[in-house]
């Protein structure tokens, strides 16, 4: 199994014609620009979009479980079924995200697992991290 992309974007949306846009595109960075003090988590909505290629030898998965961690805590938990027709195929796996909390910058971690029925056969983990930086507000005034 090959990871060829595993991107983190705010949004994913399908077109016509099996065409797939990706909104806001991050890097293995993010930075958050807010206005007051982070005393309380953030909602955080985001998108995964990831397309994986498999070989003549690879065990095909049934299964994709997607768990997200922020400073190894675990935060969202996303368990989906996969139904691979066609080995020769790139298998495209867009997941949208609902809000989640946050609690500030770290180290955001997306460990990818695929299975077969229970048994891992194939993983990939991506990290991203977490920056806050003050914004001005309305009136110029940085907080």
């Amino acid at each position: 199994m090959k990871v060829v992309d595993f991107i983190v974007c705010e949004d994913i949306r399908t077109e016509l014609g099996s065409k797939v846009s990706l909104m806001g595109v991050f890097d293995d960075a993010i930075e958050f620009a807010l206005l007051e003090r982070l005393d309380q988590p953030f909602a955080m909505r985001m998108a995964i979009f990831s397309r994986v290629r498999f070989e003549e030898q690879d065990t095909l998965p049934n299964r994709c479980l997607i768990v997200a961690s922020h400073e190894a805590t675990e935060i969202l938990r996303i368990d989906g079924r996969l139904d691979i027709i066609d080995r020769s195929q790139m298998l495209r796996i867009p997941v949208p995200i609902p809000a989640f909390p946050l609690r500030g910058p770290g180290r955001l971690t997306f460990h990818m697992r695929m299975l077969r029925d229970d048994v891992e056969v194939g993983t990939h983990t991506h990290v991203v991290a977490l920056s806050v930086v003050a914004a001005a507000a309305a009136d110029g005034v940085i907080r």
